[in-house]
């Protein structure tokens, strides 16, 4: 329900007579509870990444900003990032499905910037998974 206007929760509750109203109100409570606890959890990830951004140590990151993707600096770019990233977070970076959060989170990046944090993400999800 979240997201509904008011026009949709009026029909929401006209097709749902049976349930009260407290029970709608509460299940859409629960419903931002549980997005809340996500944004959380994502914020809390994200913290030691924006401390190291904060501190200046992404000058490689930067220094990739007019690079093309496949020049050497990426990749040291992508190892150095990966190593400042918990094993864990690859499994909630989002996918690269067009218009998902990955999008929000690449589009303020050059293309070198961008395949340097997905190759990041790539190493993380290797160093988790282990030797193969």
């Amino acid at each position: 329900m979240l997201g509904l206007g008011f026009d949709e929760v009026r029909d929401v509750l006209a097709d749902d007579k049976a349930r009260e109203l407290v029970e709608v109100v509460e299940e859409l409570d629960e419903d931002l509870g549980r997005q809340e606890a996500v944004i959380r959890e994502w914020r809390a990830r994200l913290a030691p990444l924006l401390a190291e951004v904060r501190a200046g140590r992404f000058g490689l990151l930067d220094a990739v900003a007019d690079e093309e993707p496949d020049d050497p600096r990426v990749a040291r770019a992508a190892a150095e990032l990966a190593a400042l990233l918990p094993d864990d977070l690859a499994v909630h970076f989002p996918d690269n499905e067009a218009g998902g959060l990955a999008d929000a989170i690449f589009a303020d990046l050059a293309p070198a910037q961008s395949a340097a944090v997905r190759r990041a993400m790539e190493l993380v999800t290797e160093r988790q998974s282990g030797p193969s």
